[in-house]
C-alpha cells in the first residue's frame, strides 16, 4: 500500500528544508524519493510513514526536537541491542576478534620479558622469532586455537544444557581472566616504577630498572591472576545464591490461601542461601586489592605517554591520584552494592515467610475462638505466637527499607562511578589517537595530556556534584502514619486481643494474608544507565585501536626492514590496519551493546511478562472480568446495563472489587461476603507493621446472627428480600453494620480494628 500524504504534524520549516533528507535517522526502511526537494514528496510504504513520524522532530523549537530525535535513538539502540542479545552472533564475532588480539598480545608480553640482546628490541625478536619455522607454526596454533576457544566461550551460555558448549562458556571467562590479568598487572607495575623513576631520577638505577621490573611485574601479575579468578569465583557463587533466593520467594508466594503449615515454612527457611561475614569481607578487600592493580595499569599508565616539565608533573600527578583513590572508591562501593543486593534477596524471602506465619497463626487463632473447647491457656499462647510473628515481620521490613532506600552517600558514589565511565571512554579515545600519531610517526604532544586530565576531572567533579543534588532535588514521598500498635508492651497487646475477641472472630484471614503480600512489595535502588553507555563509547575506540594492533601481527610479513634490523610499517600497512580498525570497532561497541543495554532490556521484559503470567494464573476469575482483546472500557461499559434503583436485578450483577477476585474462598462460608480493596502499600512508605489499628478497611466478614451484608450501595438483609435502607435505627458507616454483635441493637456503632493500610 502506498502512501502519498505523510507531512501532516510535520513542522513547515522541516518539510521545506533542502537539509531534510538528513534529518531521516539511517535505520529507515528504503525509501524511494522524488527529485523535487521541496515540496517534499515521497512514495513509500506505511510500515515507513510510521517510521518517519516517529522518529522526526514534531516540534518548531530545535532543543525539543534534538530530545525527540535522541529519544527515539536510544530506544532503537535498545531494540536493536536486545536482538543482538538474543541472536547471540556479535558475541562470537567479538570473542573471534578479542582471542585475535589476546594472543597476539601475549606473544609480546612474554618476548617484554625478555632482557636487550644489544640493539634488537623486543618487537625486533619477536618479529624474527615469527618467522622461524617453531615460531610459525606456535603462532599460528595458538592464534586458531585461542580465538576459537574464545568465539565459543562468548557464544555460547552457561545455561546450556550440552556439556561442550557449557564447557566453553563456563571455562573461558577464567582463561582470559588469567592471560589479561598477568599481562596488565605486569604492565602497571612497569609504569609505576617508571612514574617514580621519572620523579625521582635517583631513587632506581637505569641498569636495576628492568630486573626490578620483571620481577616485581611478575609476583604481582602472578597474585592478580589467581585474585581475579577467586573473584569471578565468588561472584559466580554470589548470583548462583541470589537464584536460589530468588526461587525460594516464588516458592513462597505461590503457596495457596490455607495450603501450608509451620512445618512446611520451617523447611523453607532451612533453604535460604546467605553470605558470611568472613566471605563478605574478604570480597571487600580483594574489590580494594583489584582497584590498586587496575589504577596502576588505567591512571599511572598516562603519564608514561609523554616527558613533561616538572611543575606540570607534580600536577598531572595530583590528579592521577585522585582518579586512582576514586577508581578504588568505586570499585569499593560496586562490591558494596553487589552485596547488598544479596543481603536484599535474603531478607525479602524472611520478609515473605513471617507474613505467611503472621497469616497461619491467624486464622489458626480465629479457628480457636471458634472451638469452644480451646482453652484460655491455649487460647493465650497463640496469641504471643502471632505477636511474635507479627513483630519478626516488621522487623525484617524495616530491615529490607533500609537496603532499598537511596542516601545521599550512595548517589555521590553512583556519580562518582558515572565519572570514572566517562573517563573510561575519555581514555579510549586518547589512546586510539595516540595509536594514530604512533603509526605517524609523530611524537604525543603535552598539550593533548594536560587537555585529557582537565577533562577527566571536570567530568568526575560534574556527576559526583550532579549525584549529590539529584539526591537532595528529590522530593521523599509521604511515609505511611506511624503507629506503635506493633511494638507496644505484650501484655497489653495481649489485653487488646482479650478485649476485640469479637472483632477478630469477624475478620478475613484470606485478606489479611493479602495484606502482608502487599507490603512486602519493595523496588531495589534505580541503577544510572550513563556507565553502559559509555562502556559502549570506549568499546567503540577501543575496538578500533585493537584492529590496528592485531593487523601489524597478522601482516608481519609485509614489514621492511633498515640497516640496523629493525622492522618498520610500510604505507600498504597503514591502510590495511585502517580497513581492521573500520571492522573491529563497530563489532566491539556492538557486542558491548548487546551485553550491558540489551542484556538488560531483555531482563527487564522477561520479568514483566513473568510477574504478568503469575499474576493471572493467581486469579483466574479476573479473566472472565476483564475485557476482551482490543476491547475498550467505553464500549464495555456502554453495553453494561445501567444499575440504579430502577433495576434492582442488576444490583445482584455488581462485579465484585479486586480483592474477593483475588481471594474468592472465605475461611467461614457465608451467604454474602463483602470485601473492601486494600491500599497497596509503595516501597518508598516507612515500614509500619501495626497488627490492629482502628478505622482501617479491611475485608470484615459480617455477623452470622443479624446477617447483614452489603450489595452495591444498599443494605440488604440476606435472610429476608426486603430493603432495610429505610429504617430509622440503621447505621450510618457500612462497618458498623457489618460487626454488630448479636445482643446488641442495630442503631450502636462499634469500632472495627483491622490492618492499617501499612500493613
Amino acid at each position: 500500500m502506498l502512501c502519498d500524504k505523510i507531512t501532516d504534524g510535520l513542522p513547515q520549516y522541516v518539510l521545506h528544508s533542502p537539509k531534510m533528507k538528513f534529518l531521516l535517522p539511517s535505520w529507515l526502511k528504503p525509501v524511494t524519493m522524488r527529485a523535487s526537494w521541496p515540496p517534499l514528496k515521497r512514495t513509500m510504504t506505511a510500515d515507513c510513514t510510521s517510521l518517519l513520524k516517529n522518529h522526526l522532530p514534531r516540534s518548531d523549537a530545535p532543543l525539543e526536537n534534538i530530545r525527540i530525535f535522541a529519544k527515539n535513538s536510544v530506544e532503537y539502540l535498545e531494540k536493536l541491542g536486545e536482538k543482538l542479545h538474543e541472536k547471540r552472533y556479535i558475541y562470537g564475532l567479538f570473542g573471534g576478534l578479542d582471542g585475535l588480539n589476546l594472543a597476539f598480545s601475549m606473544e609480546s608480553f612474554v618476548f617484554g620479558l625478555l632482557p636487550n640482546h644489544g640493539p634488537l628490541n623486543a618487537s625486533d625478536l619477536m618479529h624474527n622469532w615469527m618467522f622461524s619455522p617453531a615460531g610459525i607454526a606456535i603462532t599460528v596454533v595458538g592464534t586458531i586455537g585461542l580465538s576459537f576457544f574464545s568465539a565459543l566461550g562468548n557464544f555460547f551460555e552457561e545455561k546450556d544444557q550440552r556439556a561442550a558448549a557449557r564447557f566453553f562458556a563456563v571455562y573461558w571467562p577464567y582463561v582470559r581472566d588469567v592471560l589479561k590479568a598477568t599481562k596488565n598487572t605486569w604492565r602497571g607495575a612497569r609504569n609505576a616504577l617508571q612514574l617514580v623513576k621519572m620523579l625521582d631520577k635517583s631513587s632506581i638505577p637505569l641498569e636495576n630498572f628492568n630486573a626490578m621490573s620483571l620481577g616485581f611485574g611478575l609476583v604481582m601479575g602472578a597474585f592478580s591472576a589467581s585474585m581475579r579468578v577467586a573473584i569471578r569465583y565468588m561472584d559466580a557463587e554470589r548470583k548462583r545464591l541470589s537464584k536460589q533466593n530468588e526461587k525460594l520467594l516464588k516458592e513462597i508466594k505461590a503457596l495457596k490461601y490455607n495450603d501450608y503449615t509451620l512445618e512446611k515454612l520451617s523447611e523453607i527457611r532451612a533453604g535460604i542461601q546467605t553470605h558470611s561475614l568472613e566471605k563478605r569481607a574478604l570480597r571487600m578487600s580483594l574489590a580494594a586489592v583489584n582497584g590498586t592493580v587496575d589504577t596502576m595499569y588505567l591512571q599511572m599508565g598516562m603519564l608514561t605517554l609523554v616527558s613533561l616539565a616538572p611543575g606540570v608533573m607534580i600536577g598531572m600527578t595530583a590528579c592521577v591520584a585522585v582518579f586512582s583513590i576514586a577508581l578504588i572508591l568505586g570499585r569499593i562501593h560496586e562490591e558494596y552494592e553487589e552485596q547488598r543486593k544479596m543481603r536484599a534477596s535474603e531478607t525479602r524471602v524472611l520478609l515473605a515467610l513471617a507474613g505467611k506465619e503472621v497469616a497461619l497463626h491467624f486464622r489458626e487463632l480465629q479457628s480457636m475462638m471458634l472451638d469452644s473447647a480451646t482453652s484460655e491457656e491455649e487460647l493465650e499462647a497463640k496469641r504471643k505466637a502471632m505477636l511474635q510473628a507479627a513483630q519478626d515481620f516488621q522487623t525484617h521490613q524495616k530491615t529490607l527499607e533500609s537496603l532499598t532506600a537511596p542516601t545521599l552517600l550512595g548517589a555521590t558514589m553512583m556519580g562518582v562511578r558515572n565519572g570514572l565511565s566517562a573517563n573510561s571512554a575519555l581514555s579510549g579515545i586518547m589512546f586510539f589517537v595516540a595509536a594514530i600519531l604512533m603509526l605517524s610517526s609523530t611524537a604525543f604532544p603535552p598539550a593533548l595530556l594536560i587537555t585529557w586530565v582537565s577533562l577527566c576531572m571536570a567530568s568526575l567533579i560534574a556527576f559526583s556534584v550532579h549525584g549529590m543534588i539529584s539526591h537532595l532535588l528529590q522530593k521523599p514521598e509521604t511515609p505511611a502514619e506511624p503507629c506503635d500498635m506493633g511494638t507496644q508492651n505484650i501484655n497489653d497487646f495481649l489485653e487488646t486481643l482479650k478485649a476485640q475477641e469479637q472483632t477478630i472472630q469477624n475478620l478475613d484471614p484470606e485478606a489479611i494474608e493479602h495484606a502482608l503480600n502487599d507490603s512486602q512489595d519493595y523496588d531495589d535502588l534505580p541503577q544510572s544507565p550513563l556507565q553502559d553507555w559509555f562502556e559502549v563509547l570506549r568499546c567503540l575506540f577501543s575496538g578500533a585501536g585493537k584492529g590496528e594492533k592485531f593487523s601489524d601481527n597478522i601482516l608481519v610479513r609485509v614489514q621492511v626492514s633498515d640497516d640496523a634490523g629493525h622492522w618498520h610499517d610500510t604505507p600498504l600497512m597503514f591502510a590495511i590496519s585502517a580497513v581492521f580498525a573500520l571492522i573491529s570497532a563497530p563489532i566491539f561497541a556492538l557486542r558491548a551493546l548487546a551485553n550491558r543495554i540489551g542484556k538488560n532490556v531483555a531482563d527487564r521484559a522477561k520479568t514483566s511478562i513473568i510477574e504478568e503470567i503469575e499474576d493471572y494464573s493467581d486469579s483466574p476469575d479476573r479473566l472472565a472480568t476483564s475485557p476482551a482483546l482490543g476491547e475498550d472500557d467505553d464500549e464495555q461499559d456502554d453495553d453494561t446495563p445501567e444499575q440504579t434503583e430502577e433495576n434492582p436485578e442488576n444490583l445482584s450483577q455488581t462485579p465484585p472489587p479486586a480483592q474477593a477476585l483475588i481471594h474468592p474462598q472465605p475461611l467461614i462460608s457465608h451467604p454474602v461476603s463483602t470485601e473492601i480493596p486494600v491500599p497497596k502499600r509503595s516501597s518508598s512508605q516507612s515500614p509500619v507493621f501495626s497488627f490492629f489499628s482502628p478505622a482501617s478497611p479491611l475485608p470484615v466478614r459480617p455477623s452470622t446472627a443479624t446477617g447483614i451484608t452489603r450489595t452495591s450501595d444498599r443494605v440488604v438483609d440476606s435472610d429476608s428480600d426486603h430493603c432495610t435502607s429505610c429504617a430509622d435505627n440503621t447505621p450510618e458507616t457500612f462497618d458498623d453494620a457489618l460487626i454488630l454483635p448479636p445482643a446488641m441493637p442495630q442503631g450502636t456503632p462499634t469500632t472495627v480494628y483491622a490492618a492499617s493500610p501499612g500493613f
